[in-house]
Protein backbone atom coordinates (compact mmCIF):
# COMPACT_ATOMS: atom_id res chain seq x y z
CA UNK A 1 0.00 0.00 0.00
CA UNK A 2 1.08 3.52 -0.69
CA UNK A 3 0.20 6.20 1.85
CA UNK A 4 0.37 9.92 1.20
CA UNK A 5 -0.96 13.03 2.87
CA UNK A 6 -2.41 15.93 0.90
CA UNK A 7 -3.13 18.89 3.21
CA UNK A 8 -5.46 17.34 5.75
CA UNK A 9 -6.44 14.21 3.82
CA UNK A 10 -4.70 10.84 4.09
CA UNK A 11 -4.84 8.75 0.93
CA UNK A 12 -4.20 5.03 0.71
CA UNK A 13 -3.58 3.41 -2.63
CA UNK A 14 -2.91 -0.26 -3.26
CA UNK A 15 0.26 -0.74 -5.30
CA UNK A 16 0.46 -3.67 -7.72
CA UNK A 17 3.99 -5.08 -7.52
CA UNK A 18 3.55 -8.72 -8.57
CA UNK A 19 1.80 -10.89 -11.12
CA UNK A 20 -0.58 -13.81 -10.84
CA UNK A 21 -0.02 -17.29 -12.30
CA UNK A 22 -1.23 -18.22 -15.79
CA UNK A 23 -3.28 -21.42 -16.03
CA UNK A 24 -2.89 -23.00 -19.50
CA UNK A 25 -5.03 -25.83 -20.87
CA UNK A 26 -5.98 -27.36 -24.20
CA UNK A 27 -9.17 -29.15 -25.29
CA UNK A 28 -7.25 -30.69 -28.21
CA UNK A 29 -3.88 -31.56 -26.63
CA UNK A 30 -3.76 -32.34 -22.89
CA UNK A 31 -0.48 -31.40 -21.23
CA UNK A 32 2.36 -33.83 -22.05
CA UNK A 33 -0.03 -35.84 -24.27
CA UNK A 34 0.61 -37.17 -27.76
CA UNK A 35 -2.19 -36.71 -30.29
CA UNK A 36 -2.53 -37.23 -34.02
CA UNK A 37 -4.27 -33.88 -34.59
CA UNK A 38 -2.10 -31.38 -36.46
CA UNK A 39 -4.01 -28.40 -35.07
CA UNK A 40 -4.07 -27.13 -31.51
CA UNK A 41 -6.29 -24.90 -29.40
CA UNK A 42 -4.57 -23.47 -26.32
CA UNK A 43 -6.49 -21.52 -23.66
CA UNK A 44 -5.34 -19.64 -20.57
CA UNK A 45 -6.69 -17.69 -17.67
CA UNK A 46 -5.34 -15.48 -14.93
CA UNK A 47 -7.44 -15.53 -11.77
CA UNK A 48 -6.46 -12.27 -10.08
CA UNK A 49 -4.70 -9.33 -11.69
CA UNK A 50 -5.60 -6.10 -9.84
CA UNK A 51 -4.17 -3.60 -12.33
CA UNK A 52 -5.38 -5.46 -15.43
CA UNK A 53 -3.53 -7.05 -18.36
CA UNK A 54 -1.58 -4.86 -20.77
CA UNK A 55 -0.61 -7.65 -23.23
CA UNK A 56 0.83 -11.12 -23.76
CA UNK A 57 4.08 -12.39 -25.26
CA UNK A 58 3.90 -15.88 -26.69
CA UNK A 59 5.69 -18.29 -29.00
CA UNK A 60 4.79 -21.81 -30.08
CA UNK A 61 7.88 -23.82 -31.05
CA UNK A 62 9.92 -26.94 -30.25
CA UNK A 63 12.29 -25.40 -27.69
CA UNK A 64 11.72 -26.42 -24.09
CA UNK A 65 12.62 -23.20 -22.26
CA UNK A 66 12.23 -20.26 -24.63
CA UNK A 67 11.68 -16.77 -23.15
CA UNK A 68 9.45 -14.67 -25.46
CA UNK A 69 9.96 -10.92 -25.15
CA UNK A 70 7.83 -9.49 -27.98
CA UNK A 71 4.30 -8.66 -26.80
CA UNK A 72 2.27 -9.97 -29.72
CA UNK A 73 -1.21 -10.55 -28.22
CA UNK A 74 -3.66 -8.01 -26.88
CA UNK A 75 -4.95 -7.78 -23.32
CA UNK A 76 -8.26 -9.49 -24.14
CA UNK A 77 -6.64 -12.60 -25.63
CA UNK A 78 -7.44 -15.86 -23.85
CA UNK A 79 -6.55 -18.46 -26.51
CA UNK A 80 -4.70 -19.23 -29.70
CA UNK A 81 -5.46 -21.71 -32.49
CA UNK A 82 -2.74 -23.05 -34.77
CA UNK A 83 -3.18 -25.50 -37.63
CA UNK A 84 -0.80 -27.31 -39.95
CA UNK A 85 1.57 -28.52 -37.23
CA UNK A 86 4.13 -31.10 -38.31
CA UNK A 87 4.82 -34.12 -36.14
CA UNK A 88 7.03 -33.40 -33.17
CA UNK A 89 7.23 -32.02 -29.65
CA UNK A 90 5.88 -28.50 -29.09
CA UNK A 91 5.82 -25.93 -26.30
CA UNK A 92 3.65 -22.88 -25.81
CA UNK A 93 5.72 -20.17 -24.07
CA UNK A 94 3.49 -17.49 -22.56
CA UNK A 95 3.92 -14.52 -20.26
CA UNK A 96 2.09 -11.25 -19.70
CA UNK A 97 2.66 -7.69 -18.62
CA UNK A 98 0.15 -5.99 -16.36
CA UNK A 99 -0.90 -2.34 -16.52
CA UNK A 100 1.39 -1.55 -13.59
CA UNK A 101 4.37 -2.68 -15.70
CA UNK A 102 5.03 -5.98 -13.95
CA UNK A 103 6.05 -8.94 -16.13
CA UNK A 104 5.01 -12.45 -15.21
CA UNK A 105 7.34 -15.41 -15.39
CA UNK A 106 7.16 -17.48 -18.58
CA UNK A 107 4.82 -20.46 -18.47
CA UNK A 108 5.57 -23.46 -20.73
CA UNK A 109 2.90 -25.89 -21.96
CA UNK A 110 4.31 -29.08 -23.58
CA UNK A 111 2.44 -31.31 -26.03
CA UNK A 112 3.25 -33.63 -28.95
CA UNK A 113 1.83 -34.17 -32.41
CA UNK A 114 2.27 -37.52 -34.17
CA UNK A 115 1.13 -37.26 -37.79
CA UNK A 116 2.85 -40.30 -39.29
CA UNK A 117 2.77 -44.03 -38.77
CA UNK A 118 6.07 -45.24 -37.30
CA UNK A 119 8.59 -46.71 -39.71
CA UNK A 120 10.88 -49.45 -38.49
CA UNK A 121 14.43 -48.19 -39.05
CA UNK A 122 16.52 -51.26 -38.56
CA UNK A 123 16.34 -54.77 -37.27
CA UNK A 124 19.78 -56.11 -36.34
CA UNK A 125 21.01 -59.28 -34.77
CA UNK A 126 24.37 -59.37 -33.00
CA UNK A 127 24.20 -63.20 -33.03
CA UNK A 128 22.91 -64.07 -36.53
CA UNK A 129 23.54 -62.60 -39.98
CA UNK A 130 20.48 -62.30 -42.21
CA UNK A 131 19.85 -65.37 -44.44
CA UNK A 132 23.00 -67.11 -43.20
CA UNK A 133 23.02 -70.43 -41.35
CA UNK A 134 24.27 -70.25 -37.78
CA UNK A 135 24.91 -72.94 -35.20
CA UNK A 136 24.13 -70.73 -32.21
CA UNK A 137 21.00 -71.70 -30.28
CA UNK A 138 20.39 -68.22 -28.87
CA UNK A 139 18.99 -65.51 -31.14
CA UNK A 140 19.33 -61.87 -30.12
CA UNK A 141 17.73 -59.00 -31.99
CA UNK A 142 17.44 -55.22 -31.58
CA UNK A 143 15.21 -52.75 -33.41
CA UNK A 144 13.87 -49.21 -33.30
CA UNK A 145 11.43 -46.91 -35.10
CA UNK A 146 12.58 -43.87 -37.09
CA UNK A 147 9.65 -41.80 -35.81
CA UNK A 148 9.21 -43.03 -32.26
CA UNK A 149 6.82 -40.27 -31.10
CA UNK A 150 3.82 -42.10 -29.78
CA UNK A 151 5.29 -45.61 -30.20
CA UNK A 152 4.15 -47.53 -27.16
CA UNK A 153 5.45 -50.92 -28.22
CA UNK A 154 5.93 -53.55 -30.91
CA UNK A 155 4.05 -56.71 -31.88
CA UNK A 156 6.35 -59.52 -32.94
CA UNK A 157 6.78 -63.26 -33.45
CA UNK A 158 9.72 -65.62 -33.81
CA UNK A 159 8.48 -68.64 -35.73
CA UNK A 160 9.37 -71.31 -38.24
CA UNK A 161 6.29 -70.09 -40.14
CA UNK A 162 6.79 -67.01 -42.32
CA UNK A 163 3.08 -66.10 -42.00
CA UNK A 164 2.89 -66.42 -38.19
CA UNK A 165 0.61 -64.14 -36.20
CA UNK A 166 2.36 -61.36 -34.30
CA UNK A 167 1.12 -62.58 -30.93
CA UNK A 168 3.93 -61.28 -28.71
CA UNK A 169 4.34 -57.69 -27.45
CA UNK A 170 7.25 -55.67 -26.11
CA UNK A 171 7.86 -52.03 -25.28
CA UNK A 172 11.63 -52.35 -25.67
CA UNK A 173 13.83 -52.76 -28.69
CA UNK A 174 16.07 -55.63 -27.52
CA UNK A 175 14.99 -59.28 -27.37
CA UNK A 176 16.72 -62.55 -26.67
CA UNK A 177 15.50 -66.06 -27.50
CA UNK A 178 17.64 -68.72 -25.76
CA UNK A 179 17.61 -72.50 -26.29
CA UNK A 180 16.25 -72.58 -29.86
CA UNK A 181 15.96 -75.92 -31.62
CA UNK A 182 17.76 -76.42 -34.92
CA UNK A 183 15.73 -75.05 -37.86
CA UNK A 184 14.89 -72.00 -39.94
CA UNK A 185 13.27 -69.12 -38.06
CA UNK A 186 11.57 -65.90 -39.12
CA UNK A 187 11.51 -62.82 -36.92
CA UNK A 188 8.41 -60.75 -37.74
CA UNK A 189 7.73 -57.34 -36.26
CA UNK A 190 5.26 -54.50 -36.52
Amino acid sequence: HLLFLNKSNLYIQKVDMETSPIYISSPTHPINAITTMNHVMLNWKITNEPSGIAGYAYLLDNRKDYQPDFYNLGADSVSIFKKGLNGGNYYLHLKYKDKAGNESMVYHYPFSVDTANPVLAEVNSPTHAENAPEKKHEFKVNFSAVDDIGVKGYNYALSTNRAAKLNQYTEGGDLSFPNLEDGNYYFLIQ
